[in-house]
């Protein structure tokens, strides 16, 4: 049985394969060699998991396609931290640890 962590990875190569295009329940079947409704199967639980998104709208009769979810990050964004925060001043600088750059963030004023 395919566990969702190795569905999200095939998904994706197909996608890829396909310029990025989303991927069907049939083509999901034929690459692990498996019946449509095993492949559907295994795609509602990866869906429920959060592991993958449905691409298109519910239709009566239409194509149910689906695309890797985009991965959750793990660390805030350090602008988004920058503006809760109103202790830190109007403007914080520093050096980005990985690309040496510096980098400024300033306070976003306030929509009236």
């Amino acid at each position: 049985m395919t566990t969702i962590s190795r569905l999200v990875p095939l998904i994706e190569r197909i996608s890829e394969s396909k310029e990025n295009q989303p991927v069907s329940a049939t083509e999901l079947a034929k690459e692990l060699k498996v019946s449509k409704d095993h492949a559907y199967a295994r795609l509602r639980r990866a869906q429920l998991a959060g592991a993958v998104v449905r691409f298109n709208k519910p239709e009566k009769g239409n194509l149910k396609l689906f695309m890797p979810a985009p991965r959750p990050r793990f660390l805030p964004d350090p602008e988004a931290v920058f503006q809760q925060i109103r202790e830190l001043g109007p403007e914080v600088r520093f050096v980005h640890p990985l690309s040496d750059e510096s980098v400024v963030y300033r306070r976003k004023r306030a929509k009236r």
